[in-house]
């Protein structure tokens, strides 16, 4: 167990796999054709509709 006490080992080990899960859990794979269509609805304008209107403004008020 590379000369450490058993404790830091495990507690290593757990913090490794923790590490990995989130990083799974995180992370977004697309196929090329969703790609495609990610990129195309990017750049496309936006125009926020009512109920984002208003989050944005509550956000804003909250500074």
């Amino acid at each position: 167990m590379r000369g450490v006490p058993l404790s830091i080992f495990v507690r290593e080990a757990v913090l490794r796999e923790a590490e990995n899960v989130m990083a799974a859990e995180l992370s977004v794979t697309l196929s090329a054709e969703e790609s495609r269509r990610f990129l195309v609805a990017l750049g496309k304008s936006f125009a926020p509709n009512g109920r984002l209107k208003k989050a944005m403004e509550r956000g804003l008020a909250r500074r």
